[in-house]
């Protein structure tokens, strides 16, 4: 690696920090016994389980409070090419701290009533399921309160080092290798999540100004994008042709809100033509980065 390569890597983050969140949710299910599937069924190729509790309004809502969590976090950060960690830039470090301290908040609150009402939610399953029911299936409590989990740290990466390492010259070369490939999968990768987003957006957009009904949220998700793509994405985008079609679809909204949308026909349709021709622009750029879907 080059001196220059190196302070290219290095600058990329001391522009922000690794975040690694960890969310864990009790299943409540169990494996169905075979006998349920009948003698003509082959049991290597059934993998069936049932519900351990009838009332599961609770645990929902924890793992409604978990997705929530994540998409808090994927909104503000750029993926990283190691499942579970994301990059975020400086200027929202804060941001997500107070954020994730706040669903941690409401995530463990509602822990505490499901340990609460444990005890009859059981109960009322060996009542009402008394075929189903097996005391052996359910964790107790304290066991049950470790199958949940809320946390969160940041970690500041760095490019491998001659200096305090305990690896062979060999070895660090390797891992400086490894290091500037995470970083190109990276710059790779915030391309594509930035791409995806963007034109996903305006297809909306489109769609609704050119004859579907105009929904206030993707009108305000737009401009949200807009925002985060200048305030935070921007600096760690070097794509010349994304940030021209990205720079000409904020410049035809200008402040364009939805009722402006509804109110004005024609306007309506010059967005809607101005979206479109955003969405040919974008087709017509030769990257595959641009044409990848990341799943998060």
């Amino acid at each position: 690696m080059s001196e220059r390569e190196r302070r290219k890597n290095v600058d990329v983050f001391s522009e922000g920090i690794l975040c690694i969140l960890t969310i864990r949710c009790w299943g409540a299910s169990s494996k169905l016994d075979d006998k349920h599937f009948g003698e003509k069924m082959p049991k290597e190729l059934v993998n069936a389980s049932y519900s351990l509790l009838e009332n599961k309004t609770i645990l929902e809502d924890l793992h409604s409070m978990r997705n929530k969590a994540k998409r808090f976090l994927d909104r503000v950060s750029l993926p990283f090419p190691i499942d579970g960690i994301a990059f975020i830039p400086k200027m929202a470090i804060e941001e997500i701290d107070v954020g994730l301290k706040r669903w941690e908040k409401q995530f463990n609150e509602r822990l505490e009533d499901l340990m609460m009402a444990y005890d009859q939610i059981k109960k009322s399953y060996a009542e009402k399921y008394p075929h189903l029911y097996k005391p052996e299936k359910y964790p107790t409590k304290e066991v049950l309160r470790e199958r949940f989990c809320f946390e969160w740290s940041f970690r500041q990466l760095q490019v491998p080092s001659q200096e305090n390492s305990v690896l062979s010259p060999l070895m660090l070369e390797e891992e400086r290798k490894k290091f500037k490939n995470d970083m190109t999968k990276m710059r790779n990768m915030a391309v594509s999540a930035v791409g995806q987003q963007f034109i996903s957006k305006i297809e909306s957009l489109k769609k609704q100004c050119l004859g579907e009904k105009i929904n206030t949220q993707t009108i305000d998700g737009l401009a949200d994008f807009f925002d985060r793509f200048e305030r935070l994405w921007g600096t760690f985008v070097s794509h010349k042709d994304l940030k021209n079609v990205i720079a000409k679809a904020k410049k035809y909204m200008n402040g364009t809100d939805a009722e402006m949308l509804r109110a004005d026909e024609g306007f309506r349709r010059y967005i809607g033509e101005k979206m479109e021709k955003i969405t040919d622009e974008f087709d017509k750029i030769a990257d595959v980065r641009l044409k990848r879907k990341l799943v998060f």
